[in-house]
């Protein structure tokens, strides 16, 4: 649901149907930057609200107090699960955690970091920024500036 933080009120309510994916559980949303999307996981599937057990990520629009359907910005893979998406502060990328669905995602040892481009398409292994495996690399956030004219990001 979507809230007016001065009133309470509520003034948007995202129905599963609009998602148009098989999966209709959203898990984990975080606002794009410019407040005209929200990446998410999709899952079928949780352990906790903040611990999913399958999963991946889209991205949905948001206008005029309604969503829209998702688009997909990291599929389904067979073996491994994609969830905790965050946005980068210009809004041009999507870093998120991936590990094997054998096991939940908070505190997964063998958790890894990826990046996407907000669009979809290639996926980045972020490898010196997972440190390697059994580190628990999850839950990952962009720090919210950007340096060397927006080609340096913190994760």
């Amino acid at each position: 649901a979507v809230r007016d933080t001065s009133t309470g009120k509520e003034v948007a309510r995202l129905d599963p149907k609009v998602l148009g994916l098989p999966e209709t559980r959203v898990y984990f949303p975080e606002w794009s930057p410019d407040g005209q999307e929200i990446v998410a996981t999709v899952a079928s599937q949780d352990e906790r609200p903040w611990s999913v057990n399958n999963g991946y990520v889209v991205v949905f629009p948001y206008n005029g107090g309604a969503f829209g359907p998702a688009r997909v910005v990291v599929p389904k893979e067979r073996d491994t699960f994609s969830f905790y998406p965050t946005w980068s502060p210009d809004g041009r990328w999507i870093a998120f955690a991936s590990a094997p669905i054998k096991v939940k995602s908070y505190d997964n040892p063998d958790a890894r970091l990826r990046l996407v481009s907000r669009d979809g398409g290639a996926i980045h292994e972020l490898g010196r920024a997972t440190q390697g495996r059994g580190n628990t690399s999850t839950w990952p956030k962009f720090a919210p500036f950007m340096q060397a004219g927006g080609k340096l990001m913190f994760i």
